[in-house]
């Protein structure tokens, strides 16, 4: 029934409702019974009303889809889409979990008890944990070829991790955030998609120099000094020894970003530590080399980093410091900016 025709039956029921009851039944309705009557239907109308404005939910899929926890930790479920919301639930990894609605950044789930819950996008997969015997079997059967493809022209998520991770496909990262082709990667864990390619190196993999002590895939440049590279299946946080490059909101920083991003995004590295193997944020600190060429230097003499030594650890130290001086005196990379005049060498 539409609103007009709504309003119309009310509007004649109160006025029926308001004459004197004889017209109706034949007998009397005291005065207050007909102010009672009145005030019901007023309060009907209004109800109506608002239910009328009231703006349409989005729509829900009927049957829900089976996502996974691929997070290695113990994860909140929130009774709302934001972590101020109160945690109603917990999940760890490999749970399923049931996923009604797709809402980008957040899922919102079908708990267990019937409830709803919500759960970060990036903490779940639809692709189920990889055993022992099958992460075994992808090391030693490539599943895919480094055969060079467009994300349009691959047929799964998993096979733009692999051009990315094991073949070195940059292009396919065009934002360097670990993430390639967004269009069929959005809303799963890549670190556990990578995790099942560990170990396989194909042909074309670029040759590393003898005597490596830690070896992986670059999954994330953070900025011109930090990167993520996923080591035997978890993904480290390394802080570049020697070395320091502009922070988010000073001068120069998109710039020497996307300079380390130009060197290591989506390669294989080697890392090499000096006498102090941690900094106090959990970072993993190294010298990193893509092939013969060490990444650390190569920023330096690029005029995209200052040098900074951190005591204990000396390694290149002074090669670097003269390096530093060449770049500042042929005004390289982010000299002309200013960024690096303090001339600071001690952290």
């Amino acid at each position: 029934m539409s609103t007009r025709m709504v309003l119309m039956a009310l509007h004649l029921i109160v006025l029926a409702g308001c004459a004197p009851l004889a017209m109706q039944v034949g007998t009397e309705i005291s005065p207050q019974i007909s102010t009672d009557v009145a005030r019901q239907l007023n309060e009907a109308l209004a109800d109506h009303l608002a239910a009328a404005h009231e703006p349409a939910l989005p729509a829900r899929d009927a049957a829900t889809q089976i996502y996974y926890v691929a997070a290695d930790a113990t994860v909140n479920i929130r009774a709302c889409p934001t972590t101020t919301c109160d945690i109603v639930d917990q999940a760890e990894h490999g749970d399923r979990l049931s996923v009604v609605f797709d809402h980008g950044e957040w899922l919102e789930l079908l708990l267990k008890d019937g409830g709803a819950g919500f759960i970060s996008s990036f903490l779940a997969s639809q692709d189920a944990p990889v055993s022992a015997e099958q992460a075994s079997l992808a090391a030693t059967d490539p599943p895919y070829d480094c055969v060079t493809k467009t994300c349009g022209e691959m047929d799964s998520c998993e096979e733009a991790v692999y051009k990315l991770y094991v073949c070195g496909h940059s292009a396919r990262d065009a934002n360097n955030d670990g993430v390639p082709c967004e269009s069929i990667c959005r809303g799963t864990y890549v670190p556990a998609i990578a995790t099942r390619f560990a170990g396989i190196v194909p042909t074309d993999a670029p040759t590393l120099p003898p005597g490596a002590e830690e070896m992986g895939l670059v999954t994330r440049v953070v900025d011109g000094d930090t990167i993520d590279v996923m080591l035997n299946g978890v993904n480290s946080r390394i802080r570049y020894l020697q070395m320091n490059t502009p922070e988010r909101d000073e001068p120069c920083y998109r710039e020497a970003t996307q300079a380390n991003a130009d060197l290591v995004a989506g390669q294989i590295v080697r890392l090499v530590p000096d006498e102090e193997r941690v900094d106090r944020y959990d970072r993993l600190l190294r010298f990193v080399y893509v092939g013969d060429v060490l990444v650390n230097r190569a920023l330096v003499e690029g005029g995209w980093a200052e040098v900074v030594l951190y005591p204990p650890n000396d390694a290149h130290y002074d090669e670097f410091v003269k390096l530093e001086a060449e770049a500042a005196a042929a005004g390289r990379g982010c000299y002309p900016t200013g960024i690096f005049d303090d001339r600071s060498t001690t952290r």
